[in-house]
């Protein structure tokens, strides 16, 4: 079982709640892009535990993720991705708070409402 306390743009603070140390917990995160990528995007992580949590002996932390499944939407033959889940499996000690920083990179389309000034025009 895992806790997800607080998300924040790229970055999600998770937590393993229950059992004996050394403890695992997994879970999975909804992403929505702000945008549509043009082609797949490349998926990467990292991981640090959050503020004020501490590793300990016998119980440090780790952090695993992967795309679990993508959002596409068709788009002329073909696909525009649209979001992700991320499957993630956290351990270390009972409500150690890990940090999951993840990143989207790849070919994108710029949101129609960047593409203009305030005058609406281009």
């Amino acid at each position: 079982m895992v806790q997800v306390y607080d998300q924040n743009g790229t970055s999600v603070i998770v937590s393993p709640t229950a059992g004996t140390a050394p403890v695992t917990g997994e879970g999975l995160l909804v992403i929505n892009f702000p945008f549509a990528f043009t082609e797949k995007p490349v998926f990467t992580y990292g991981h640090e535990l959050a503020p004020n949590n501490y590793a300990v002996p016998g119980a440090f932390p780790g952090l695993s993720a992967t795309v679990h499944a993508w959002t596409t939407r068709p788009a002329g033959g073909a696909s525009l991705w649209m979001g992700a889940i991320i499957g993630f499996v956290v351990t270390g000690s009972v409500n150690q708070k890990s940090l999951l920083h993840y990143n989207f990179c790849g070919k994108a389309m710029q949101p129609v409402s960047d593409a203009y000034n305030d005058t609406g025009s281009a």
